[in-house]
């Protein structure tokens, strides 16, 4: 390892550098930093995923990842974490639980549909959304702006633990998992605050087939919208049972990409709103921090970098509990 100014450069075997550009920071700036380097575009001819390290104290540091969002997804994080644990390991002379994963060559083909699965999933979108797609309109204290800025905040609450026990307990009941629940509830919301009767919410699946690409480094996750219809006399466990129906039929037709999905309807442009949905909903699992030795490590939340949609809704399940966060 090379230091060079304020940057280290660690060089692998392929020759390629990667910077990490380490910084102080006192601890009442760290959000603000954060919030700064997530927000920091990606310029043309940029490396598309970067990394910073802030120090905190010298026992306290915050290493902050960076990738573009057509490149790599949470559970690509997740795997280039791995890989730096086991580096590490290696680097500090302890011997790893697994060595590292060969590089796959390609995942084209886990991401190849074939097409008589495309078709079918393209008339099943077509039926569900080409008649009309709903649009949200929200109750805000001023008119929607004529062009849609990327300005946006986030707020971050923890569940408490009674609430999570009897949340998931009653999912399991239901043989649901417990971001079923988190879904309705958010759906059931945003219709009661708009009093609309339709409402398209967004949500991740995975666009790939089969097993091909665990552990790889890429956009493997992709938008499919789910349709909400309220009807009253509908009890809250038979709203939470259809969504949780609706979320399983929408992965189950997930081999369009959201851009595809957005040419096959023929939209109308809109240039104040997100194309097709203005709410999303996400699921992450943090998991367990990787061990770096004796350096005790855990996810946070990350910073809001702008907001992309009216609303942005996350369970975030971490090993200390739920968090939702909303922006």
């Amino acid at each position: 390892m090379a230091l060079s100014g304020a940057s280290d450069t660690l060089e692998l075997r392929t020759g390629v550098p990667i910077d990490l550009r380490v910084s102080y920071c006192s601890r009442e700036h760290v959000d603000e930093r954060l919030s700064e380097l997530v927000a920091r575009p990606f310029l043309v001819g940029d490396r598309l995923c970067r990394a910073d390290l802030f120090r905190i104290s010298d026992t306290d540091h915050i290493l902050l990842i960076v990738g573009h969002a057509l490149v790599v997804d949470h559970n690509g994080f997740l795997a280039i974490m791995g890989d730096i644990e086991k580096i590490y390991r290696m680097a500090s002379g302890q011997k790893p639980t697994d060595m590292l994963r060969p590089l796959p060559s390609s995942i084209e083909s886990a991401c190849n549909w074939p097409s008589a699965v495309r078709e079918e999933h393209t008339d099943f979108w077509i039926k569900s959304l080409g008649d009309s797609v709903p649009r949200l309109e929200l109750p805000t204290d001023w008119p929607r702006q004529p062009i849609k800025t990327y300005k946006g905040g986030q707020i971050v609450v923890p569940i408490p633990a009674t609430m999570a026990e009897r949340v998931a307990s009653w999912a399991c009941s239901q043989d649901m998992e417990p971001a079923s629940v988190w879904f309705a509830s958010f759906t059931a919301l945003i219709l009661r605050l708009t009093g609309q009767p339709d409402l398209l919410t967004g949500i991740e699946s995975d666009r790939v087939s089969g097993k091909a690409t665990e552990g790889v480094v890429a956009r493997t996750r992709d938008v499919v919208p789910v349709r909400s219809s309220y009807h009253h006399g509908v009890s809250f466990m038979e709203w939470v049972r259809t969504m949780h129906g609706r979320i399983d039929k929408a992965r189950q037709n997930c081999s369009l990409s959201f851009a595809e999905l957005i040419e096959l309807l023929q939209l109308p442009r809109d240039q104040s709103r997100s194309a097709l949905v203005s709410v999303v909903f996400r699921k992450e699992d943090l998991g367990v921090a990787p061990a770096f030795g004796n350096i005790n490590a855990a996810y946070a939340v990350p910073p809001a970098a702008g907001a992309r949609h009216d609303i942005d809704f996350t369970w975030y399940n971490t090993p200390d509990g739920w968090q939702l966060a909303c922006q």
